[in-house]
């Protein structure tokens, strides 16, 4: 056996022992970081290709999936495009006061003299643009003018904002033409709302437009639920018959029903358009060493997403909510784990979401035509009631409509009297969120997580047991603080 080298002979030497194990140990490192970079290549390469196979599937389907499907349309006619004329409706500005008032008006409270003031100063100096809204219900085509690129995410929809100030100043007009004892004018600016929101929705291709579409036409429904108990029906300035059943009729359509489907569809698009950008996705996740398995989570989110589409039932929340989301993400999770998981982390709880919104407008649009319908019987028979919806038909509903989130497609409830906020009330009602009828339950629903509220029912029937929409308003509050000046409406 050779002696130990000394430490200078081993300084000397060529190749001495202990850096013998530093070089094999580097090269075994070297060689283990190409096998990583080789495997997470073909990783990445696997991720693509999936993620092609998806877009190659949704487009098979005749979805639009890339960026340039979204811009292959049919053109509409100048003459013939209502988004013209709306977009040149909302080209106006409000004044500060005009604005806060807009932004934080409650219309629970009465109104004192001054806040009535600024109400009628915004239709009067947005005249001209109120008659341009008008105008434009004659136009059944919209053509927004949208142009998407890649990435989706990144496209600006740069209309919507106004749009919302254009349906926020037909409110008011419609507000103030109550007030006034206008109920003509009022109910045609309700219809203007609905049908601009129904031009919004027609041509819209995303979630985000769709539900802008819902929110405006959601304020022209809650005028029709707020004006239908003591609504002015006869020889104007009343509103007319026909003008009433005409708005029953457009409450009862359906025009936002296709596009909800389209707007889930848009969510595969952006996705998929997301995890193909490295630029989008270092934006958006800080890293790019996990782009295969966030690549894989939006093949798996888009597919749970189709699911979704196909189980939608516009009659039936609980089928169109039955396919269900994953679990919320733990915080324990290792990094791979979580990005296999963050699309269905960000889009599939929220396509629930997305889903209950369209079913609570469904409703209230359809509660508010039923009201409206109750309101002519009630003229017609001398303050009486019906003792069932059934009396409506055929004279002022086509049919009782369904409720749509009844489990067996069961017509809109009727009480005749409960009592709701202190108040002794008929009611329409809906089953609600549950599908179970808790025969107009007020408490609250204990898987909306809120237990205990001090709002009336009249300001959030939502998370009920049941969805109550009383015939009877609650007499307005007084403002908190009395005004300067000392006066009130």
């Amino acid at each position: 056996m050779a002696a130990p080298l000394s430490p200078i002979e081993e300084s000397t030497t060529a190749n001495p022992p202990r850096f013998r194990w530093l070089i094999r140990l580097s090269v075994a490192y070297a060689m283990l970081i190409l096998a990583m970079t080789g495997a997470w290549f073909a990783w990445d390469r696997v991720a693509q290709r999936r993620v092609n196979d998806e877009i190659a599937r949704l487009r098979g389907l005749g979805q639009r999936v890339l960026p340039e499907d979204f811009n292959n349309h049919p053109a509409v006619a100048p003459g013939d495009n209502a988004a013209s004329v709306y977009l040149a409706a909302s080209n106006f500005t409000l004044t500060k006061g005009q604005d806060d008032f807009t932004n934080n008006v409650d219309w629970s409270v009465r109104l004192t003299a001054s806040e009535l003031a600024v109400l009628r100063s915004i239709p009067h100096d947005c005249a001209a643009n109120l008659l341009q809204v008008r105008s434009a219900r004659k136009l059944n085509q919209a053509d927004w003018g949208r142009v998407y690129n890649s990435p989706l995410i990144n496209v600006m929809l740069p209309s919507l904002s106004p749009d919302r100030e254009l349906a926020n100043l037909v409110r008011c007009d419609a507000r103030l033409s109550h007030l006034d004892g206008n109920d003509s004018a009022a109910v045609e600016s309700i219809r203007d709302e609905l049908h601009f929101a129904a031009m919004i929705d027609g041509p819209s291709f995303t979630i985000i437009e769709h539900l802008v579409a819902t929110r405006i036409s959601a304020l022209g429904t809650e005028l029709a639920v707020d004006f239908a108990n003591d609504l002015k029906i006869g020889p104007a300035p009343a509103a007319s018959r026909e003008q009433v059943m005409e708005l029953i009729r457009e409450l009862l359509d359906t025009p936002l029903d296709t596009a909800l489907a389209e707007g889930l569809r848009g969510e595969q698009a952006m996705q998929l358009d997301l995890v193909q950008s490295q630029p989008a996705l270092a934006s958006m996740f800080g890293v790019t060493l996990i782009g295969p398995a966030v690549r894989l989570s939006a093949v798996h989110s888009t597919q749970q997403m189709s699911r979704r589409i196909a189980a939608i039932d516009l009659e039936n929340f609980s089928k169109s909510t039955s396919v269900k989301g994953v679990q919320n993400i733990n915080s324990d999770l290792t990094p791979i784990t979580q990005a296999n998981r963050v699309f269905e982390q960000l889009f599939g709880s929220a396509s629930n979401k997305y889903i209950e919104t369209h079913f609570r407008h469904k409703t209230e649009r359809r509660a508010a035509g039923v009201m409206l319908a109750m309101r002519l019987y009630e003229i017609d028979h001398a303050g009486a009631i019906p003792a069932s919806l059934d009396e409506l038909v055929p004279k002022y509903l086509p049919a009782v409509p369904v409720d749509p989130f009844s489990n067996d497609k069961r017509p809109m409830s009727y009480v005749r009297e409960m009592t709701v906020d202190g108040v002794a009330t008929p009611v329409i009602y809906s089953v609600g969120r549950n599908g179970v009828d808790d025969h107009a339950s007020v408490l609250y629903d204990p898987s909306a997580g809120r237990h205990n509220s001090n709002e009336t029912v009249h300001g959030q029937p939502w998370d009920r047991q049941d969805i109550v929409f009383p015939l009877v308003r609650l007499p307005l509050t007084e403002p908190t603080t009395k005004p300067a000046d000392g006066d009130s409406e």
